[in-house]
């Protein structure tokens, strides 16, 4: 008030030691001092909106978080139904880790959540079963490419286990590529 300025948006982060964060976001194999940048509030008046200013604000707790190498990871929970903000964050790098029946109580009732995550600095996700078995069976899961139905080969393509280029060659994906979102803002 008084100042003739109008705040237009806000973003909220609160960094913790991952051994103190709630939800498990890295693999068994991360240190003790590696933090997690959990993001508590990204808001941007609706008169401002539609000008960039989320992905503004965003893009700078990225760069801060990026500069702190012992920030490993940045987290934040959203709505399920929230579709614009699903999309703004996958957009953004972020990758969806899990869902959460029941995370928010809005206005009486329980709403689900989900929570999302983008790797920084060498973090790694937690491991899960299907990770771990496409570790061990990279040669075989390439030769089901190559050897398998046309339907199959499909599901495989769609997984990003591998693809066919338009030559007929194959083309193997990372394992690291497929559960990890490295695209930079």
């Amino acid at each position: 008030e008084g100042g003739g300025e109008d705040m237009a948006g806000v973003i909220i982060s609160q960094v913790s030691p991952h051994a103190e964060f709630e939800d498990v976001v890295f693999d068994a194999s991360c240190r003790k001092e590696d933090r997690v940048a959990y993001i508590c509030t990204l808001g941007v008046w609706e008169r401002y909106r539609h000008h960039g200013l989320a992905a503004k604000l965003l893009k700078i707790l990225i760069d801060w978080a990026e500069a702190d190498t012992s920030i490993k990871a940045i987290s934040l929970h959203v709505l399920t139904t929230n579709n614009v903000a699903l999309y703004f964050y996958e957009k953004n790098g972020f990758m969806r880790l899990k869902s959460l029946a029941d995370f928010y109580t809005i206005n009486g009732k329980q709403c689900d959540a989900y929570l999302y995550v983008r790797y920084i600095n060498g973090g790694i996700p937690p491991s899960t079963w299907f990770s771990k078995t496409f570790q061990i069976l990279k040669v075989p899961v390439v030769s089901v490419c190559l050897a398998t139905s046309k339907q199959v080969t499909a599901v495989l393509r769609r997984l990003g286990v591998c693809g066919l280029s338009s030559g007929g060659r194959l083309i193997k994906s990372s394992p690291s590529s497929m559960f990890t979102n490295t695209k930079r803002v």
